[in-house]
């Protein structure tokens, strides 16, 4: 081969990494179940943001002047409690769409708090807008921007906050200019520092179409690649729509809003995150990281409130249970508790660092480890939702509350391969399958794999049967003695990891586990960040292994090996 083939084949292998990264390109300390990451917005264009924005508007001058002021009078605080809660990855608003004169002591006070963070063992991303465009700002200090804006179908420019932000338009991904000005500032980031940068507000289809926020992204992917010589990791938030999140093929590291507080209240028992996580989980390939934002709260959101130190305990598991990692929104009300010493949110930190040590002293339980699923539950989109209001339950909450191991895998998104990983699959009643799609399964079906579609009517007793039959000598998890308790299964090598958690206000007792099949001579150890719980008695029964706890407070696993 010659050398000039060469050069092209290597430019070549360049371009397809700029584009699409691979395992090689996520270092180690951001694999699963190495970090524990948490969003940290501040400084003083933040407030700028806040008070132009329509879900800021409601912070009091006290959480104004602590958002302001935290990367400067209150960064020696809040790194401490960062550390002391084994926080290792944070994000730093670093641009939000006003010019780059105006975001000038923005950017200076992010590489100095990059620095100290970096001193205490803690990876900062810089968080940087995709799209918003403080017209008076931009307008004044970079006149050519009147022509950057992004226009809906009557003519009108594009504006935040579902129209009613007057000050905030929406820029044109696609306009070279804009482009520009977002290299200018991935590099200032990469030039400070970071390890990451996240883009926000990429889910939007009007405001930029599929081909075009995928167009843009790779034209920042090769600047910082081929330009730069940076292995800047990049992340954002496409959303669950699916041609939207299977864009996530062009980032290195995953991240996604609207998670809900775990949790038992009255009649309503919310596992929905379960859903949502398994449905990105089965889109994105297993070594890609995921972090999951839990934003919208029983009473409030992340904007008005923060959760109390039992739902961030089960929040902070249930993320770790699932192969994700669990963080939250600090600004505002949560940041200025915590900086005037509030006793109820030093209690939720409280909670965050006893989970953090938890997950820091055994990681060996998370990383590289991957859920153990013999069925596949196959949608084409329809009730994984991003709304910010309550949802339905349905299928994927029932199979979650009775501890089937399942995947979800978006039928779109599915390569014929990852059927064969499967004994069975159920197809979801509301699915559009194509012809190419219904002739994969025929294939499957042919080959040996069973397929079930209940029909909307079927009882959920007949449901939970007919998926447990899809794979009736497959690994198994049933869970008695306590209602409103769950589990999980993930492999690591040859050992086994039993996640349960109790989704209820108070503590389980005399719960009774399988799991299926196991040896007669496998060996049950208990880890537990819970000082309530305890009682581990281990037995064989026909089929498998059978463990009782006397006590479950919140979480608890157990290996099996």
């Amino acid at each position: 081969m010659s050398v000039r083939n060469v050069v092209a084949l290597l430019v070549l292998a360049a371009a397809a990494q700029a584009q699409d990264p691979g395992p090689e390109a996520v270092p180690e300390w951001i694999q699963q179940g190495r970090f524990r990451f948490t969003r940290l917005d501040g400084g003083p264009i933040e407030i700028m943001k806040t008070a132009r924005s329509a879900w800021g508007k409601h912070f009091n001058d006290a959480e104004k002047e602590v958002l302001g002021n935290l990367y400067t009078k209150y960064a020696e605080r809040m790194t401490d409690l960062l550390a002391e809660a084994r926080i290792n990855f944070v994000w730093l608003t670093f641009s939000v769409g006003y010019s780059w004169e105006e975001e000038a002591e923005q950017r200076e006070q992010c590489k100095r708090l990059v620095a100290r963070l970096r001193e205490r063992g803690i990876r900062s991303a810089a968080y940087v807008c995709s799209v918003s465009m403080f017209w008076e700002s931009m307008f004044r200090d970079e006149p050519r921007s009147v022509r950057w804006i992004t226009f809906d179908p009557k003519g009108l420019p594009y504006r935040y906050s579902g129209g009613r932000d007057p000050l905030r338009f929406i820029a044109d991904v696609s306009n070279p200019e804009w482009v520009e000005l977002q290299k200018r500032r991935v590099g200032a980031a990469i030039d400070a520092g970071f390890d990451a940068l996240f883009f926000d507000n990429t889910a939007a289809a009007a405001w930029a179409p599929d081909a075009a926020m995928d167009e843009f992204i790779g034209k920042i992917r090769r600047y910082i690649h081929e330009e730069k010589r940076s292995n800047l990791l990049l992340f954002t938030n496409y959303g669950l729509t699916p041609t939207r999140a299977m864009l996530n093929r062009n980032m290195e590291f995953v991240f996604a809003e609207g998670w809900r507080e775990p949790g038992v209240w009255g009649e309503e028992w919310n596992v929905s995150n379960i859903r949502r996580t398994k449905y990105l989980r089965g889109i994105i390939p297993p070594w890609k990281p995921l972090t999951t934002e839990y934003s919208i709260f029983q009473s409030g959101n992340r904007a008005t409130t923060w959760l109390g130190p039992r739902s961030q305990k089960l929040a902070t598991a249930e993320a770790a249970a699932f192969h994700s990692d669990y963080s939250w929104d600090m600004e505002g009300p949560f940041d200025n508790a915590l900086m005037t010493g509030n006793t109820a949110a030093l209690e939720s930190w409280k909670a965050i660092g006893a989970y953090g040590r938890f997950l820091r002293e055994h990681e060996d339980l998370y990383w590289k480890a991957h859920p153990v699923s013999p069925v596949a539950v196959l949608t084409s989109g329809g009730g994984v939702s991003f709304a910010w209001d309550r949802e339905d339950s349905g299928l994927y909450d029932l199979l979650a509350k009775n501890s089937v191991l399942f995947d979800t895998r978006l039928l779109a998104a599915l390569e014929e391969d990852q059927l064969k990983a499967y004994r069975g699959v159920v197809l979801v009643p509301s699915a559009e399958v194509t012809p190419a799609q219904r002739e994969m399964l025929e294939r499957y079906r042919a080959r040996g794999g069973k397929v079930y579609t209940p029909a909307q009517d079927t009882p959920a007793a007949e449901i939970l049967r007919e998926v447990r039959a899809l794979a009736p000598d497959g690994p198994s998890l049933a869970i008695e003695g306590a209602p409103h308790v769950l589990g999980n299964v993930t492999r690591q090598g040859k050992r086994l990891m039993v996640h349960l958690l109790n989704y209820a206000s108070a503590p389980a007792s005399g719960l009774r586990v399988k799991l299926g099949p196991s040896s007669a001579g496998a060996k049950a150890t208990l880890f537990t960040p819970d000082s309530q719980t305890g009682g581990l008695a281990t037995r064989a029964v026909p089929g498998g292994v059978e463990f009782t706890l006397k006590t479950l407070d919140i979480y608890a696993v157990v290996v099996v090996e």
